[in-house]
């Protein structure tokens, strides 16, 4: 997923990068495919700001 950053880094910031959408698949969905989630909601706004400041980290809940 940083393969700008890297690209960006390896080019002097001189290169170019586009990239588009090739398509996707879709998968069936299974109960077992399914686990809870992990983490602070980037909707709870209060809590995702002191997230991100390192106030506490999400496995600490």
């Amino acid at each position: 997923m940083d393969y700008g950053v890297k690209f960006n880094a390896t080019t002097s910031g001189k290169g170019r990068l586009k990239l588009t959408l090739d398509g996707y698949e879709k998968t069936s969905f299974s109960e077992e495919k399914v686990r809870e989630f992990k983490g602070v909601s980037p909707l709870d706004e209060s809590q995702w700001i002191l997230h991100r400041r390192g106030a506490f980290k999400a496995d600490d809940r």
